[in-house]
């Protein structure tokens, strides 16, 4: 919104941004005197009835705020997030450069999530270092050398690959990843599978293993995925 044309919507983000950050000092002061107080004495005041000081302003109380919070505003700028992290997940996946300009589409299971997300798209085209972004219901716009990854049920997001990334390279370093963990995979599920483990391993680090364990084979499943990718378009390459 700060980085649009739409004054009034940039005039309303401010005073938002305003009001977080002064009922956050109040809150923090008790905690943080000295810190709030600095802090507070170069925000800007609203104006000439502003209190001069964090020690002489009133503490914030729930029923102040009571029906601001828009818990569907909340929902969808949530899912927002998440479909902003499917496509960092993806670029990282590739080992693209946050700096990477990529061409996405994100195919919406309805209008009511097009809707949703277009809502957000200069903000998610910001986030995502986007040179296009395009939020549809079809499936006719979406190129075919695309990697794909979906958002619960309501959306796939389409990261087109065909010539920002070395096919040939990049299936080599992937596959070379998928085999290191593979081993760590293994080693780990060696120790877990000891006959004593549960005796002489603590619950915490039984516990940090399990986790460990899940995280590297949703890894793997990734890494697949994205191997598959990859190989497809190598022998479209090759074919043409």
């Amino acid at each position: 919104m700060i980085w649009g044309t739409d004054e009034a919507a940039k005039a309303v983000t401010r005073s938002t941004l305003y009001t977080c950050l002064d009922v956050g000092l109040r809150l923090l002061h008790p905690l943080m005197p000295f810190v709030s107080e600095e802090l507070y004495q170069r925000l800007p005041r609203r104006n000439d009835d502003s209190a001069p000081s964090l020690c002489v302003t009133a503490y914030p109380l729930p029923e102040q705020f009571e029906g601001l919070r828009d818990e569907q505003l909340e929902s969808n700028v949530t899912f927002t997030y998440e479909c902003i992290k499917s496509v960092r997940s993806m670029k990282a996946t590739y080992q693209l450069p946050n700096k990477t300009q990529v061409d996405v589409w994100l195919k919406c299971s309805d209008a009511s999530v097009q809707t949703k997300l277009s809502g957000f798209s200069e903000f998610i085209t910001k986030m995502i270092n986007a040179n296009k972004l395009e939020i549809t219901t079809s499936d006719d716009v979406i190129p075919r050398d695309c990697a794909i990854s979906t958002v619960g049920s309501e959306a796939e997001v389409h990261l087109l690959l065909k010539g920002i990334i070395n096919v040939e390279k990049e299936l080599a370093s992937l596959k070379t990843k998928k085999s290191q963990l593979s081993e760590k995979k293994t080693k780990l599920e060696e120790s877990i599978n000891k006959p004593d483990y549960m005796k002489k391993v603590p619950e915490s680090v039984r516990e940090d293993n399990s986790t460990k364990l899940t995280d590297i084979t949703k890894e793997q499943t990734r890494l697949e995925s994205a191997i598959e990718k990859l190989e497809a378009m190598q022998l479209e390459e090759q074919s043409a």
